[in-house]
């Protein structure tokens, strides 16, 4: 799995996550992307599929309110698959960085 987005600074909004799952996932019945803040909390974003093999998630606000590492790993259940991905990691930098 691989992570194309550019640089992200803290209090984005608009910010395209998107998570290439390496096979077709078209069919998918349940996506989800589960996240870890640099402080630890948790939560979960759901994405958009894109083309066939696409995970797309748009920022809004509050997403990105911490700097440091975030972690996503992706979550879907798609036929008799039900399970999680790779674990992808990026940076929110603060201003000016």
């Amino acid at each position: 799995m691989g992570l194309t987005l550019s640089k992200i600074y803290k209090n984005d909004i608009g910010t395209v996550i998107r998570i290439d799952m390496l096979n077709d996932i078209t069919t998918a019945t349940t996506e989800t992307l589960y996240y870890k803040k640099p402080s630890g909390a948790t939560g979960q974003w759901t994405p958009s599929i894109s083309g066939t093999n696409y995970y797309e998630y748009q920022s809004i606000a509050g997403d990105f309110d911490e700097v440091g590492t975030y972690l996503v790993q992706p979550y879907l259940e798609i036929g008799d698959f039900e399970g999680y991905g790779d674990t992808v990691q990026f940076t929110v930098l603060d201003q000016f960085e």
